[in-house]
């Protein structure tokens, strides 16, 4: 295996112009093909890329991608050090999908942390769009048009979770108006206790 011939009678040493070939012919290492090996060339041991890919892979660590089941020749460290698990870029988005599935079975998100994907939803912008345009972005307070406004909940969103997405409980104020209001920050709490008390 890997051996070489230097018998000039050999075709592949024969010269195909002026210049002699100076080279050695070689048995692949892989198919036992002959092939000629160039005086640059003397450690060479393959015949083609196909043949050194195919020896790489016989010796390589392999496994079964966790998807498609398709099998993956790789290195050890991407298994130990990236925790490889599939075979393409599909396959790896689809895994990301179940880890981020079973993460939300077994560390369900609390309350605070649903009430904040909430306020910063799609959803949310929208209502808050919904809300400006039908005040024709004017302060219902002062009737200031245009600048920076808020679109401010009139019962509070995070005691009356029914309410969040209602077109009527939105107003469009300026900032200066919105700290007036009874339910302006931590004002909320109280306002919101002693809405609850008097309906009780």
């Amino acid at each position: 295996m890997g051996g070489k011939s230097t018998l000039k009678t050999h075709p592949l040493l024969q010269s195909k112009g002026i210049k002699p070939r100076r080279g050695t012919v070689k048995t692949c290492r892989q198919c036992g093909k002959e092939f000629y090996a160039g005086p640059c060339h003397s450690k060479r041991v393959f015949c083609s890329m196909e043949c050194s890919v195919a020896e790489d892979k016989e010796g390589a660590f392999s496994f079964a991608c966790v998807i498609c089941h398709t099998r993956i020749f790789t290195q050890p460290y991407q298994i130990i050090h990236r925790a490889r698990g599939s075979c393409s870029i599909q396959c790896r988005s689809k895994v990301a999908a179940l880890r981020a599935e079973l993460n939300a079975r077994w560390n369900p998100p609390t309350p605070a942390a649903l009430s904040r994907r909430l306020r910063y939803s799609k959803r949310m912008d929208d209502w808050r769009l919904a809300v400006f345009e039908r005040d024709d972005y004017t302060c219902q307070g002062c009737g200031q048009k245009g600048g920076y406004l808020q679109a401010d909940h009139i019962k509070p969103f995070a005691f009356f979770p029914e309410s969040r997405f209602e077109l009527s409980n939105g107003r469009t104020l300026c900032l200066a108006c919105h700290k007036k209001t009874p339910t302006f920050g931590r004002a909320a709490i109280k306002w919101a206790e002693s809405q609850r008390a008097a309906q009780e």
